[in-house]
């Protein structure tokens, strides 16, 4: 970086970066390569579902779930890494949809238009729910406090994957969380 000129602020962050996403080691996608390399898919599918599995187990909106389904969710999760004031999305986006879980760092919710932080969120909270359940735009904005390492579910696959459990006990569990969930935690937030 230093034969192409790059300002020594931007080479220490992505120096910090890239330390922090080795430190934590837990990115199928930078050791995706050696997994392929050395394990069958039946063992890269059940070491993906061991890592991400607990991770969902820990989650009240998800331990519940049929335990075939956790494995499956499990294995369409992603990893993504934040630098410290990255956004994860803004409050009216319209994106992909996804649900995050917090594996590491902080996550601080607030409301851009009005300025209000909401609060912080360490590993084992969740947030983009809302959205996730609904399909509506983003109720508030996220970012990155520190290096964060973010587990994200996107709401179309988890979608298309209820397709492949069509019990009628597995939908109606699916709304009654999202209803038990909105009314407990966004009446106290009160978030519109």
């Amino acid at each position: 970086m230093r034969k192409k000129h790059v300002k020594k602020e931007l080479q220490i962050k992505i120096k910090k970066y890239l330390e922090y996403a080795l430190e934590v080691e837990t990115s199928f996608d930078s050791n995706e390569e050696y997994l392929n390399a050395y394990l069958n898919q039946s063992l890269k599918n059940e070491l993906i579902t061991e890592i991400h599995g607990k991770s969902l187990l820990e989650n009240p909106i998800f331990r519940r779930f049929d335990s075939r389904l956790i494995m499956k969710t499990s294995l369409m999760m992603k990893e993504k890494i934040f630098s410290p004031e990255d956004p994860v999305f803004l409050e009216s986006d319209l994106d992909d949809l996804s649900i995050y879980l917090v594996h590491s760092g902080k996550i601080e919710i607030f409301n851009f238009k009005s300025n209000a932080y909401l609060k912080v969120l360490t590993k084992g909270n969740y947030f983009g729910e809302l959205s996730f359940f609904t399909a509506q735009a983003r109720s508030a904005s996220a970012r990155s406090v520190d290096f964060s390492a973010l587990y994200l579910i996107k709401r179309n696959e988890f979608i298309a994957l209820l397709d492949e459990f069509p019990d009628e006990r597995v939908e109606k569990l699916f709304i009654f969380k999202f209803i038990h969930f909105y009314r407990r935690n966004f009446m106290r937030l009160r978030i519109n």
